[in-house]
């Protein structure tokens, strides 16, 4: 499907009224498979593309949530005792491995 055939011009169309008709909860994931198909159409070495893109995205996001949990629960086990220097170095300590992961 190439961004200047009628089919596409038909395919945002449609997605486009979907998109406004559809409770915002369900617009992230209508966008999503809108993705899949339209890469689908395009060609299946497309599709592999935007599936290992996806799904290292989400595993990504996995690791970066978990890094923050483990910041949090370091913090709150410190909350008495920690100063604001420790409290500073931690958070920039928890920025950096995000960081670094998203590299």
């Amino acid at each position: 499907m190439l961004f200047t055939s009628l089919y596409f011009i038909l395919f945002v169309a449609i997605l486009f009224a979907l998109y406004y008709a559809v409770p915002r909860k369900v617009r992230w994931p209508l966008l999503l498979l809108a993705s899949y198909v339209f890469y689908w159409f395009s060609g299946w070495q497309n599709l592999i593309f935007i599936t290992v893109t996806s799904l290292t995205a989400w595993a990504v996001c996995l690791v970066m949530g978990r890094i923050d949990e483990k910041a949090k629960v370091s913090l709150e086990e410190r909350k008495d005792t920690i100063t604001k220097e420790e409290k500073k170095k931690l958070r920039d300590e928890t920025k950096a491995k995000k960081r670094r992961l998203m590299l």
